[in-house]
């Protein structure tokens, strides 16, 4: 009931919002600020309220808002070049470190000297890993959708539930953004909504307890088969074709279903269909239906088959900056 609560609750308030704030044209830039900013605002309020309306603030989840939110305000402020650059990416670590000192810890070994600053590192590389999703248009809100639903569903069901009510809030709040672009309302998430979405997914899986190969290990892999599949090809396409690796350029996973001929719409199907296998083989994970390697394996042979696909589908000039754009539902 919580999460319903917050996930329905932030849907509507996001929605009103942008409603009544974005439906008179604006400049693109403006209007991407402002959806970001609702975005990350009405999740972080209303999963703290909640919680606390609940009984069930817990110091991770006020932890993960509050660097979440100071990641978010230094990419805005990295777009505006008020900061240097790199300056995101050093406050995506320090935030990293606070939620792994709040209890976020990835069991990896069981020996803290180690645990922890691997914990650090993954939450760090794996939430710019999300980010890198966005820069394919029209892709993170549904796929974040899938992704937060999924761990949202572990958390409650096992009690891991620290932050499950910021999870399910950003359900409510990416569904918001599908309906409001679905509408015919214009502008992207930003990369200050989208390192939000991934650090609190990155967090809510580090915080699940249990032995790593039975708990965050297969379920992260499953959750996590758009980013890793997406960011596996760019990196792996670029080494081939000996491109700067950290150059924006149209090649993800979705500018190569485009030009092999996918609709935009059928596209966004199709990346969510593999989220989708991935979540359920996490959640079937997680509940102990299936055994952890099964559920591992399933998880690693939708990323193959989406990298093997994708590096046989080049997009037509792999440098080109201007691409086929999907419906900005990101």
């Amino acid at each position: 009931m919580q999460a319903f609560v917050a996930a329905v609750l932030t849907f509507l308030v996001c929605a009103i919002g942008l409603a009544l704030y974005l439906r008179k044209q604006r400049g693109q830039s403006t209007t991407d600020i402002a959806i970001s900013t609702a975005f990350v605002a009405t999740v972080s309020v209303v999963s703290l309220g909640i919680a606390a309306f609940a009984g069930d603030l817990h110091r991770l989840l006020l932890v993960t808002v509050l660097s979440g939110v100071a990641i978010s305000l230094t990419a805005l402020a990295r777009s505006f070049s008020i900061v240097p650059y790199g300056t995101p990416m050093l406050v995506l670590a320090f935030g990293a470190a606070a939620v792994v000192a709040a209890g976020a810890v990835f069991p990896a070994t069981g020996i803290a000297l180690f645990d922890i600053p691997f914990s650090v590192v993954a939450i760090w590389a794996f939430t710019l890993i999300c980010r890198e999703v966005d820069a394919a248009p029209g892709v993170l809100a549904p796929v974040a959708v899938v992704m937060l639903s999924g761990i949202t569903l572990i958390g409650f069901g096992r009690g891991d539930h620290e932050l499950q009510t910021l999870t399910a809030a950003g359900v409510g709040a990416a569904l918001a953004l599908i309906w409001w672009t679905r509408m015919g309302g214009r502008g992207a998430i930003g990369p200050g909504a989208a390192l939000f979405i991934g650090f609190a997914l990155l967090t809510a899986i580090a915080g699940l307890r249990g032995p790593f190969w039975v708990a965050a290990f297969p379920i992260a892999s499953g959750l996590l088969v758009i980013p890793i599949a997406d960011s596996a090809t760019v990196f792996e396409s670029r080494r081939k074709l000996k491109q700067p690796m950290f150059t924006p350029r149209a090649d993800h996973l979705s500018h190569r279903l485009l030009a092999a001929g996918f609709s935009s719409t059928a596209t966004v199907a199709v990346l969510v269909a593999a989220a989708g296998i991935g979540a359920t083989a996490s959640c079937l994970t997680a509940f102990k239906i299936i055994p952890w390697y099964v559920g591992l394996c399933i998880a690693w042979a939708t990323k193959i088959t989406i990298v093997t696909w994708a590096i046989k589908h080049p997009v037509p000039v792999p440098g080109a900056e201007q691409s086929p754009q999907l419906p900005a539902t990101s």
